[in-house]
């Protein structure tokens, strides 16, 4: 078990840019839900490899993903994008972008 977690882990980009390519079909909450989480776990992993505007872009489609309603039942998913997104604009380069998300 911990091996196939590794493996699907090590291709967690692949994964959620082809997930992507097909969010505009996604029907349900719940595939949302999910594709916004695998959104932030590639954000996390981009962002720890020092790939601060992969992570960006991956916080952004996690974020796109659902309402502000949806994202109020989840304050702590979303404090969690948004804080790991000004961090990572920031450490692009975008101070001012970064100030201006806040």
């Amino acid at each position: 078990m911990w091996g196939e977690w590794k493996r699907r882990e090590a291709r967690i980009f692949e994964f959620v840019d082809h997930l992507n390519f097909g969010s505009r079909l996604l029907g349900t909450l719940e595939e949302r839900e999910d594709l916004a989480e695998l959104n932030y776990v590639a954000a996390r992993r981009a962002r720890g490899a020092a790939a601060y505007a992969a992570a960006v872009g991956y916080l952004d489609t996690a974020l796109g993903l659902l309402s502000d309603v949806e994202w109020g039942e989840r304050r702590a998913r979303h404090f969690e994008c948004r804080r790991m997104q000004v961090e990572s604009v920031f450490l692009c380069g975008q101070v001012q972008t970064a100030a201006l998300i806040l």
